[in-house]
């Protein structure tokens, strides 16, 4: 669907008036209420900002993973909420003037006559709602109403999704209100505007369903949303095709300020579009980081200048692949690590196997170390310590003399990039990061090492396996509690993963009796196979949910048990030829660029 454009209305004398206010960014913004991404059937795209029909719409644990991120670049308060906006219609597009309604993205019977037509098979709304409830995150359900009446509208939303606990209130997007044309001018379009009844009484209508919830109406500018009818209402601003970023701070404070004096109500703002990624790039060295960037530049702008109260922040769609590559990405590749022939991977794209490093590693890590959507490898080598080999530029780098007994990656401090993980004996555990380099975590060091988010506060916890005391310890990140999960006894390898797609940190072990997967949700353990040798877990086929890899004894290969139903995506072996079993195994994202042939690891 194409974006109707914005209006411009002099903002470059506004952003010369105003500009002299604009913070340096030294501090998390303090309005900052609600962060989130703008969901829609036909929004995801990727490479940049082309349709590719190759990636399907993105599964739950992408989504839950993403929101996780988005709050993150605001420093993961928990006073920030997480939420969606979740777009379940379409508008059917006319141009010409022709008059035309929505499409529903749920079963229901067509009605020609108030122009709303049903498709249940773009998006199952149901499994992402139903996982958000189980996740914990919040969504406003859009539609795009055209020219249906917008009360139906409404009571059909909710009749289907009402009952799902995530579901906090219900948006209209005004640009699409009694319009079809995507390249019309909303000033030409009459009753384009949202009137005061019309906002009162859809506002009247959600409340009828629940109290609490609430309604929030989206345009690019407020002179096509309610006059004078406040309420609790939510004014969403979309506006985009900015020049710069004084121009981008300057209309979006247009836009609060035109709303101070409402007590009850708020404002958000959607941004990220295309359009302004000229210019919105240059804000941070990785564009992952941008999200956080920019909004904190709007929200420390606004607070400065005129409007203080909590504010909504929504990263749109259209660019979520190329800003968290890592989370709505392709497949990763796996990697061996064979005691004569070195490290290897196998590219996912074409099967075939490229080198990494000639010599064997103790031990490997893969992890997205600086932030550029690729995943580096960490390994450690005897007597030549632990190194880093930056996938994108093809550079080594030494980050530890000795290398270490445990390794593993993981974000311990929240900034949307993994650190190294290790445990040294004497010496307790640590973990690296680019910019601040090693910090100790605890004292004792570690048989094995990982890390996930099993509390779903948004914050990686601490996993480790430790002889004494014995047992699978979790540390808690948000109160540094210790937990102990199990024993360790026959214990051969433990693990994380995200088995079943929703988003939430599992754990994986074999024991001498089995491997089992921890479901942290329902803290259940469930065994899935006999015992293996060695373990680890990577999305192989592309459907962003973990696939099980390991080696079992007595049994020739590296198998593989694939996620997803489908007789393809049952046990299957990764074709190693006549070599050996690998002595490591693990699996990244290392395709995305060229593989520089490494050599040496330099002395």
């Amino acid at each position: 669907m194409k974006l109707a454009k914005k209006k411009s209305i002099g903002f470059f004398l506004i952003g010369a008036l105003f500009l002299f206010c604009m913070p340096v960014l030294s501090q998390q913004a303090p309005n900052v209420g609600w962060t989130g991404l703008r969901s829609s059937s036909y929004g995801v795209m990727n490479p940049l900002f082309k349709p590719d029909k190759d990636h399907p719409f993105p599964p739950s644990g992408s989504w839950v993973n993403a929101l996780s991120a988005m709050k993150n670049s605001f420093g993961g308060s928990p006073q920030v909420q997480p939420v969606g906006i979740w777009i379940v219609s379409k508008c059917n597009e006319r141009a010409n003037g022709t008059k035309d309604g929505t499409t529903l993205e749920f079963a229901g019977q067509d009605d020609p006559q108030n122009m709303i037509y049903f498709n249940p098979n773009l998006v199952d709304h149901h499994k992402y709602l139903k996982q958000f409830d189980e996740t914990g995150q919040k969504v406003f359900l859009q539609v795009e109403p055209g020219y249906a009446p917008v009360d139906k509208l409404l009571n059909l939303v909710h009749k289907e999704f009402g009952k799902y606990k995530c579901v906090i209130g219900f948006g209209v997007d005004a640009e699409w209100n009694r319009n079809t044309d995507p390249n019309a001018d909303p000033d030409k379009i009459p009753g384009c505007k949202v009137t005061d009844a019309e906002a009162q009484a859809w506002n009247d209508l959600i409340k009828t369903y629940k109290p609490e919830y609430r309604l929030f109406l989206k345009h690019w500018w407020y002179d096509y949303l309610p006059l004078t009818y406040r309420s609790d209402l939510i004014f969403v601003s979309d506006s985009q095709e900015f020049t710069d970023l004084s121009s981008f701070l300057s209309e979006m404070r247009s836009f609060a300020v035109y709303y101070k004096n409402c007590t009850d109500c708020s404002v958000g703002f959607q941004y990220g579009y295309p359009s302004d990624y000229k210019w919105y790039k240059k804000e941070a060295a990785n564009l992952r980081d941008v999200p956080g960037v920019l909004g904190n530049k709007l929200a420390l702008y606004l607070n400065n200048n005129g409007y203080t109260r909590n504010i909504g922040l929504f990263w749109v769609d259209f660019t979520m692949r190329n800003v968290w590559p890592d989370i709505f990405a392709p497949a990763q590749d796996f990697i061996g690590n064979w005691d004569q022939q070195g490290v290897y991977f196998q590219n996912s794209g074409c099967g075939k196997w490229e080198p990494l490093h000639n010599v064997p590693a103790e031990m490997t890590a893969t992890g997205d170390l600086d932030g550029d959507g690729l995943d580096d490898l960490i390994g450690a080598w005897k007597n030549l310590g632990l190194w880093i080999r930056y996938t994108g530029a093809g550079q080594w780098k030494k980050i530890h003399d000795t290398a270490p007994k445990a390794l593993a990656t993981a974000d311990m401090n929240a900034n949307g990039r993994r650190d190294v993980l290790g445990s040294w004996d004497p010496g307790g555990v640590w973990y690296w990061d680019p910019l601040t380099g090693w910090q100790k975590l605890h004292d004792l060091p570690a048989l094995q090492l990982a890390g996930g988010d099993f509390d779903r506060d948004g914050k990686t916890d601490l996993l480790g396996v430790w002889s004494n005391p014995d047992g699978i310890w979790i540390r808690l990140s948000s109160n540094g509690q210790w937990l102990k999960l199990k024993e360790t006894d026959q214990l051969k390898v433990v693990t994380t993963a995200d088995l079943n797609g929703d988003g939430v940190t599992d754990i994986l072990g074999s024991w001498t009796y089995g491997v089992w997967w921890y479901n942290p949700v329902n803290g259940q353990w469930t065994r899935i196979h006999d015992t293996a040798d060695r373990l680890t877990a990577g999305d192989l086929n592309g459907d962003a949910i973990d696939d099980l890899i390991g080696i079992w004894p007595n049994v020739p290969g590296v198998w593989v048990k694939y996620s997803g139903e489908r007789p393809e995506y049952q046990w299957r072996t990764i074709p190693i030829g006549n070599a050996p079993l690998p002595k490591t195994i693990s699996a990244g994202r290392l395709i995305d660029r060229k593989v520089i042939m490494p050599g040496n690891i330099p002395q």
